[in-house]
């Protein structure tokens, strides 16, 4: 390992280039506050030194690390190249600004062919690129395009204002290229274009660099690590993405970058819906993936950490273990996206439509043991589920949840533990019989007085006929899934519960403007505590759209808003409602309809059966 001090023009101005690893991220910096920042120093350093007689004022950019290029054969692949492993974006954006200043330099030689002017631009071209023409500066993926781009056609530079298909890199340099005209143009500062003005702009501009010799021994990812031991420069999957691939040479570095990474990538990119931040999804994904394997959920600081742990524990002396830990990831992204985002009616898979029922009980709890259900079918090397017993605990965790949501909403931090322990329980399942008595045992043995336990038939039925329904909009959101998955039971007829689809109920929750006369029963009108039973489970019903009860103009008669609510979620939910006899709607209406749905429910959402524990 060399450490040394060193500055901006030195770098550039050698004849050594310098790649990017295809692993590493794109470039990210922003004009606020990455450039402004980095501007504000270099414009504070050129007049400092403009008004200084004796002493220049440097400035420290921080450290910087390179490493040889190893071949497939193990030697070098090219002594004149170095990769840059750290500190891609300050050296990408300082030759932004160089091609600002060039670009700037080149307008008023144009202006007045002075050839001093000339003669900075040429020196500027030579920071910039080899003597054979090549860039000095390889990027990565499709970053490196734009950059060739600018340095072949700068006139881009001054077109045209930003337009929101630009990328940072043109972006960002003509910031730069702004920033360079008003300083040159300001007459309070007088600086003259001149080499001797510019040179030292860039000299100021220094560094540490750290230069790794793979051939002693010089670890890359352990420099790399204590560089960026704060999080601040890097996000968690940016450092298990550098793990992986930094200790190889270039060819297999971009074969395993371009079969894996990206395409994991590729996965969550296309998955998104709206503004989700795909690494804010990618970083979710491998906590997941982490619970899932470890039965401890990370801290959000400590993914990479517990990545390695989990890594070390797996992969330790196997051969080609950075390709299969990644093709391990590969099979679990593509998992956890089907799982993550599924649409229900997407496929005819039901495994897609229950996972979209789970996830719209809006519960992150759930999604660990979702993916270790889903991982354990489709990606476990040493043992795979069947797709039945799949299906089976699919179910009954969808059962399970339900009840246990319904009887207590905040119940999620202790199903956080308890479900933690259960990834740990069907870790050790070796065939089918296991993995299901692992799975009911701790549902609903784990502990008679347990609050996580699964409600009985007897318990949950009581809470379905007595509890008032009307709390929380979580609440809500637990009921309406529900009812959905109600009146799918044996049903065709649509396969998604709608996000128009709203909790609704056929008594209104508010009487005070209606009368006998409109269809409501002389009993309910004047009931003083009536949204008693406005919220019971026989009141309650699905609407297509916005809630009936939002919108008082729609209430009218009984007759009116049956003719409304019956059109739709006819086969189970709505069946009284349909009745044209029917003309009133009573305390008695409810509770029978409560009874007729409450044994429904438990049939399509059964506790289960206890034998195949036995």
């Amino acid at each position: 390992m060399q450490v040394l001090k060193d500055n901006i023009y030195n770098l550039l101005s050698s004849s050594t280039a310098y790649t990017i690893p295809r692993y590493q991220r794109q470039y990210s910096w922003l004009q606020s506050p990455q450039c402004e920042m980095l501007w504000s120093d270099v414009k504070a350093i050129i007049e400092q030194n403009s008004i200084a007689l004796y002493e220049q004022t440097n400035h420290f950019l921080g450290t910087i690390v390179t490493v040889k290029l190893q071949s497939m054969k193990g030697g070098f692949a090219n002594q004149g190249r170095l990769q840059l492993i750290d500190g891609q974006q300050r050296v990408t954006s300082i030759s932004l600004m160089i091609i600002a200043l060039r670009y700037y330099i080149h307008e008023q030689w144009s202006h007045n062919h002075d050839s001093n002017l000339k003669s900075i631009e040429d020196k500027l071209t030579g920071l910039l690129t080899l003597k054979s023409g090549k860039p000095k500066l390889e990027l990565g993926s499709a970053d490196n395009d734009v950059y060739i781009s600018l340095l072949n056609n700068s006139e881009q530079i001054g077109l045209n204002e930003d337009s929101i298909d630009d990328s940072l890199l043109l972006k960002n340099c003509r910031y730069f290229y702004v920033q360079w005209a008003a300083l040159f143009e300001d007459n309070d500062r007088h600086l003259a274009l001149t080499e001797q003005s510019i040179k030292p702009m860039f000299e100021c501009l220094q560094f540490a660099h750290i230069n790794l010799e793979p051939k002693n021994n010089d670890n890359p990812q352990q420099v790399f690590e204590s560089l960026n031991s704060t999080g601040i420069d890097l996000s968690q999957t940016d450092l298990i993405r550098n793990f992986l691939l930094m200790e190889m040479n270039v060819e297999h570095q971009r074969e395993l970058y371009q079969n894996y990474w990206r395409k994991i990538e590729g996965n969550i990119e296309k998955s998104v819906i709206g503004d989700q931040d795909p690494s804010e999804c990618m970083t979710q994904f491998f906590s997941h993936f982490i619970t899932a394997q470890n039965a401890e959920i990370p801290n959000k600081d400590a993914i990479y950490v517990k990545f390695k742990e989990w890594f070390y524990r797996v992969y330790d002396n196997e051969n080609n273990a950075n390709q299969k830990c990644l093709s391990e990831l590969y099979d679990a992204n593509k998992v956890w996206c089907d799982m993550y985002w599924s649409k229900g009616n997407d496929c005819t898979s039901n495994i897609n439509r229950i996972c979209f029922e789970l996830h719209q009980l809006g519960r992150g709890v759930l999604n660990p043991v979702i993916f270790r259900l889903l991982y354990d079918n489709k990606c476990n090397k040493s043992f795979s589920i069947s797709d039945q017993t799949l299906w089976w605990c699919l179910c009954f965790l969808r059962s399970y949840s339900i009840r246990l949501f319904v009887q207590n909403e905040d119940i999620g931090n202790l199903m956080n533990k308890s479900f933690c322990s259960l990834i740990g329980k069907l870790r050790r399942a070796n065939d089918d019989e296991n993995y299901l008595r692992s799975f009911i045992n701790h549902l609903c043995h784990n502990n008679s007085e347990s609050k996580t336990r699964c409600p009985t038939d007897a318990e949950f039925k009581n809470l379905l006929l007595n509890h008032s329904f009307d709390g929380s909009a979580q609440e809500k959101q637990y009921v309406r899934t529900m009812l959905f998955v109600v009146e799918r039971f044996k049903n065709n007829e649509f396969e998604l519960l709608d996000e128009q689809c709203s909790l609704d109920f056929i008594l209104p929750d508010d009487l005070s403007l209606l009368a006998e006369k409109q269809g409501w029963s002389v009993e309910l009108t004047q009931l003083s505590g009536h949204q008693e039973w406005c919220g019971r489970l026989g009141n309650l019903t699905l609407h297509e759209g916005r809630s009936l009860s939002k919108n008082k103009k729609k209430w009218g008669s009984f007759a009116q808003r049956k003719a409304e609510l019956g059109k739709h979620y006819k086969c189970h939910l709505n069946q009284e409602l349909r009745d044209e006899n029917k003309l009133t709607w009573t305390v008695q209406d409810i509770k029978e309809r409560g009874e007729r749905l409450a044994d429904l429910i438990l049939k399509v959402l059964p506790y289960p059966d206890m034998s195949l524990v036995k």
